[in-house]
């Protein structure tokens, strides 16, 4: 879990989202969920939303229900304004608003999980 952390954690320290949405996209399920777990609360939201829809909702399939409903709360965009407010915009257009289906996919796990 620690070493998976660590290879995102550079991108974090020098706010390189544009970098870290590359590497997240290089990085299989179980790398995912590993680098997650060793993440603070506004970085789990800010790695969910780099993450292509697919690969947010195979990450969301290997949570426990409470961490999927942490990022449902947070799935709007505005969630991660603090992180926003100190970007560019070339550098803001690395995140996106994540689809709809995606959030009632999320619900669907969720209340399947209850």
């Amino acid at each position: 879990m620690g070493s998976e952390r660590s290879v995102i954690r550079p991108f974090f320290e020098r706010s390189d989202f544009i970098g870290l949405r590359r590497k997240l996209g290089a990085m299989d399920t179980d790398a995912l969920a590993a680098a997650y777990a060793g993440l603070a609360p506004m970085e789990r939201l800010v790695m969910f939303k780099l993450l292509a829809p697919a690969a947010a909702l195979a990450l969301c399939r290997r949570l426990v229900p409470a961490e999927v409903y942490f990022l449902l709360c947070g799935f709007p965009l505005q969630s991660i304004a603090p992180v926003l407010d100190g970007l560019e915009g070339w550098q803001r257009a690395s995140f996106h608003e994540s689809p709809r289906g995606l959030h009632d996919e999320m619900l669907s796990f969720l209340a399947a999980s209850a």
